[in-house]
């Protein structure tokens, strides 16, 4: 019933925007690539076992079509992002100290994500469906597993979170998706048509979060909370319905650990034992040198045998390992000062509510990137930097003299589209030539490229 009446609010949107009638541009089209990549994300998982590896497959294919759309369009880029993208690009091909295929492939895509960021900043007028798409992949998402939790209820004597959670291998992906919807469903609890939508989905996220026990995502939409009122992008009345949200799925964990036989209940998810976390920073930061603090181990190069981990769950930690302590805090500081420039923007009132949803869902998933593979994981991923890509509009001055045009030459359209495709033939061959028996995840699930494992049936 919920689905059938969100699907109906996504055609009548459309229909308001006019997407019923032919574009009159491009703009109109890209602003719908983000929603195609949300419902490709649920029908790939109907039918594909490798779900963190569809995600990834969907992604590049993503990242393919809007990439080579921007090779054959102008391109505006202020000189200070120029030269930040080159300062970036130098330090990120000095950083490699072991080339192989699968170096390649994670400088390349490095290198490709800025897409990402330029179809944010492209589309920064145009967001309204690019939300409706969360909020409607997390409905759908939400609704599987309320339903596989059902099926395990009833035929099974005991339940585990990893069987019933929808779409994903590991609760913390899940949990992941969560975070980066919990603002989104914040902006539709000031939706008149969908606010009560919202609110149920929104009490059933925080549900699942007691029920899967991710103290660290929990703790980021805390914190998320407490930001969104500060910024008053959270009004009394919101924060009001996030508390009786909170209390009444506080109410239903407590009913599903009654009633429910499961070794993940009140104890697992108000556990105090350690996620070892802190051991693994505390490894990576003993075993890093002079000469790794600098100039970095290379993309991708982050690997612990001792905790099985191929990403220290911490984004600052996993930028100094890999492209060294220069150009990582370059990065923290320069997401820093976008952010910094959209808070002043807000508090001048000079923000949508749409970008203001952008915002939050930046800084929760920044939150969360502190304990978790963020940066590293398809779905968020994805949308931090088309979010990143969305507020750099705003921290930039229109019309700036610094802007440069850049229209794509006969051979910086060959080189571009050469990238792409030495790109897509390492993500294939890499794919295909793994040993499934190495760590993960980080690029793809499993595996590490060997040669002996190829196999390049379909």
């Amino acid at each position: 019933m919920l689905s059938t009446y969100l699907l109906t609010a996504v055609v009548a949107s459309f229909k308001y925007r006019g997407f019923h009638k032919a574009p009159d541009n491009s703009i109109e089209l890209l602003s719908l690539t983000p929603a195609l990549f949300s419902l490709s994300i649920f029908l790939f998982s109907l039918h594909s076992p490798a779900l963190y590896d569809s995600k990834r497959i969907i992604q590049i294919f993503f990242l393919f079509t809007i990439t080579t759309i921007f090779i054959f369009s102008p391109l505006k880029l202020s000189k200070n992002n120029l030269y930040l993208t080159t300062f970036l690009l130098t330090f990120a091909i000095l950083s490699i100290n072991n080339f192989t295929i699968e170096t390649l492939l994670y400088l390349l895509h490095y290198i490709l994500l800025f897409s990402f960021i330029i179809l944010g900043y492209k589309i920064k007028k145009n967001l309204k469906t690019t939300l409706l798409s969360i909020l409607f992949l997390n409905l759908l998402i939400i609704s599987c597993s309320i339903l596989n939790l059902s099926i395990y209820a009833f035929f099974d004597n005991t339940v585990k979170a990893d069987d019933i959670i929808y779409g994903f291998n590991n609760i913390r992906f899940f949990n992941q998706f969560q975070v980066l919807s919990f603002p989104v469903l914040i902006y539709y609890l000031n939706n008149n048509k969908l606010s009560r939508i919202a609110f149920i989905i929104l009490l059933l996220n925080i549900t699942f979060l007691f029920i899967t026990g991710a103290r660290g995502a929990i703790i980021s939409c805390m914190i998320t909370t407490l930001l969104g009122i500060n910024l008053k992008i959270i009004n009394r009345d919101n924060f009001k319905i996030i508390l009786k949200a909170t209390l009444s799925a506080l109410i239903l964990f407590f009913l599903y650990s009654l009633f429910i036989e499961s070794n993940q209940t009140i104890g697992y998810t108000f556990r105090t034992s350690s996620s070892s976390r802190i051991e693994i920073w505390l490894n990576l930061l003993r075993n890093l040198s002079i000469k790794e603090l600098f100039l970095g181990n290379g993309i991708g190069s982050y690997i612990n045998y001792n905790f099985g981990v191929r990403h220290p769950h911490n984004s600052i930690l996993q930028l100094v390992y890999e492209l060294g302590a220069i150009p990582a805090f370059t990065i923290v500081g320069f997401v820093l000062r976008v952010i910094y420039k959209n808070i002043k923007k807000n508090k001048d009132g000079e923000i949508s509510p749409e970008h203001e949803t952008c915002l939050l869902a930046l800084l929760s998933m920044l939150t969360l990137s502190f304990f978790s593979g963020v940066i590293v994981m398809p779905i968020p991923q994805t949308f931090m930097l088309i979010f990143l890509g969305v507020l750099i509009s705003n921290s930039e001055n229109a019309g700036s003299r610094s802007d440069i045009f850049f229209t794509s030459s006969y051979w910086l359209k060959i080189i571009l589209t050469s990238t792409l495709i030495i790109y897509l033939a390492s993500a294939f061959i890499t794919y295909k030539c793994k040993d499934n028996s190495f760590l993960g995840p980080n690029y793809w699930a499993h595996g590490q490229f060997s040669i002996e494992y190829c196999n390049f049936s379909f």
